[in-house]
């Protein structure tokens, strides 16, 4: 498979870089991680191998979030709702109204926030390395303190600037990644985000770290009734959508789970999530 042309989708004065891949019966949208790069995410041949897949069973739309990739850079720390409007603004552009999502690790919350708010939009979640908030809590023992937070971003800039730092970054995060890849993801995080913009990303893990209340009047209700289906996601519906970051779900039962989107009736929803129910190294 040629890697697809790259387009471009317009939320609000930002424009989204995005691309759509295959033609089968049902849409998906895959909300990435952190940082990503839609046409260098083509050399990850992790990567590549899962987005092939996905395309295998459907029409999938790819994109680099605002201020990432070939998408705009933007001034600031956008906000979470900000950066779920990305994904109906791609949804818009390729004239699908109805997806499965796929988020990852940063995508997750991204994802969740954009289920929430258009239900009926969302035909079922797959959510891979998100958790429920990342701070800890004296009832929420799994997340690290503020010093330890605070040491890790420092950390993760450091290997941003520094020789290798990116690859050594790459091995850690994707084990089963041998030195070809390695470089390939160090390659797409380096042309994906500048120092500064990798900084405000920290900035807005940092954010979504810490608790809040939900959006908007009846998001949070909403929200909790999809997430209490997930095993372990009861602590999504606990903590709130705006803390659903990188709790590893794919540590419970079974790896990956697919979420429906509530009051879906179409029948292939369950058609769907079968087809998505896989897991692995999503590198």
């Amino acid at each position: 498979m040629d890697m697809p042309e790259t387009r471009y989708a317009r939320s609000g004065d930002v424009s989204i870089a995005c691309q759509v891949v295959g033609d089968g019966p049902f849409d998906m949208v895959f909300v990435p991680s952190s940082v990503s790069h839609v046409e260098l995410q083509w050399e990850v041949a992790g990567r590549a191998a899962l987005l092939r897949g996905l395309a295998d069973h459907g029409r999938l739309l790819v994109f680099d979030k605002r201020g990432t990739g070939l998408s705009d850079r933007v001034a600031g720390v956008p906000m979470l709702e900000e950066r779920s409007d990305d994904i109906r603004a791609v949804m818009d552009a390729a004239g699908s109204q109805r997806a499965a999502l796929f988020g990852l690790s940063e995508g997750v919350p991204i994802g969740v926030v954009f289920a929430a708010t258009y239900p009926e939009r969302v035909s079922a979640l797959v959510l891979y390395g998100g958790m429920a908030r990342a701070r800890w809590a004296p009832d929420y023992l799994f997340g690290d303190t503020e010093r330890e937070d605070r040491k890790g971003s420092e950390e993760d800039l450091e290997d941003f600037v520094r020789p290798g730092g990116l690859e050594a970054m790459a091995r850690s995060g994707c084990p089963s990644a041998d030195e070809e890849q390695a470089r390939a993801i160090a390659r797409m995080i380096r042309y994906g985000a500048s120092p500064g913009s990798f900084e405000a990303l920290g900035q807005l893990r940092d954010r979504l770290r810490r608790p809040r209340p939900g959006g908007a009047e009846g998001r949070p209700r909403r929200m909790a009734a999809v997430l209490r289906r997930l095993p372990l996601g009861r602590w999504l519906a606990v903590f709130g959508v705006a803390d659903a970051l990188h709790h590893h779900l794919q540590q419970g039962p079974g790896g990956l789970r697919v979420l429906h989107g509530e009051g879906a009736e179409d029948p292939r929803d369950e058609q769907q999530a079968a087809q998505l129910g896989f897991g692995g190294d999503l590198c």
